[in-house]
């Protein structure tokens, strides 16, 4: 997976966070599940940006 489908998915799941948090302000019944899931989704992708960025053999990424 590259880098930038792991940040694609972070955003995504971060929007989907934000459509949780406002469906729970107007009492939603699967807000929490929503919440649940893409906050699962966001730390799922960070591990694996980490995991990533630690193992490549390339040094230069933030200076692309």
């Amino acid at each position: 997976m590259k880098y930038k489908h792991l940040i694609i998915l972070f955003l995504i799941a971060l929007l989907g966070d934000i459509f949780g948090a406002f469906f729970k302000i107007i009492h939603l019944e699967f807000a929490d599940s929503l919440l649940l899931i893409t906050t699962s989704i966001q730390a799922i992708a960070i591990l694996l940006l980490i995991v990533k960025l630690t193992s490549d053999d390339k040094t230069d990424f933030l200076n692309r």
